[in-house]
């Protein structure tokens, strides 16, 4: 079903519909689904890296720090400043992973700042990683319609390709059976 309705002038599409968007489209591209609360945005795609081989790389973005990413300090052999990136990003060259940036919309400043590298660009990077050539970049965040604050400036949300989604039935449906917490699923056993 692709059903798309007008709101706010966002054109809606089924949570299904950009995650296959995601995955057919070109790698150089970054995205950011837009969507309610709860819908199970980061599971989808958590699990669609799993299924495809991708590695994935989760960044929650509200309580990641800019130091989380690299951290300026001495080289005292070499006499100068230099970034150390995290040990946690070292991996992102090597292979092709999902990297979602989770909840973007609520990131501070200079997090945010932090992972522009990763949202435009060639190569994209994070920090002096650079991310391999078939890296997907899949950031999440609520709708600022909903009220909870979320809204990106446009230096950040010109560098993305926005997707509005809704849930289906069909998706809810199937998140509600494979998320283990998901609320109202408690009556349903296999």
């Amino acid at each position: 079903m692709t059903e798309t309705t007008l709101s706010n002038a966002h054109t809606f599409i089924p949570l299904s519909a950009a995650d296959r968007a995601v995955w057919q489209a070109k790698h150089h591209l970054s995205y950011l689904v837009l969507g309610p609360p709860g819908i199970g945005k980061t599971g989808r795609f958590s699990k669609g890296a799993e299924e495809r081989g991708y590695g994935f790389l989760h960044i929650d973005a509200p309580v990641t720090d800019p130091y989380d990413i690299g951290m300026l300090a001495p080289d005292v052999e070499a006499q100068v400043a230099r970034e150390w990136p995290s040990a946690r990003y070292k991996a992102l060259g090597e292979r092709k992973h999902l990297v979602l940036i989770d909840e973007i919309t609520k990131a501070s400043p200079p997090t945010l700042n932090a992972l522009h590298g990763a949202l435009y660009g060639y190569p994209r990077r994070i920090g002096h990683i650079e991310l391999h050539p078939e890296t997907i970049v899949v950031c999440t965040g609520n709708l600022n319609m909903d009220g909870v604050g979320d809204q990106l400036k446009a230096h950040t949300d010109n560098r993305v390709v926005n997707l509005y989604v809704r849930p289906t039935f069909e998706d809810f449906w199937e998140y509600g059976l494979t998320a283990p917490n998901c609320i109202g699923t408690s009556g349903f056993h296999s």
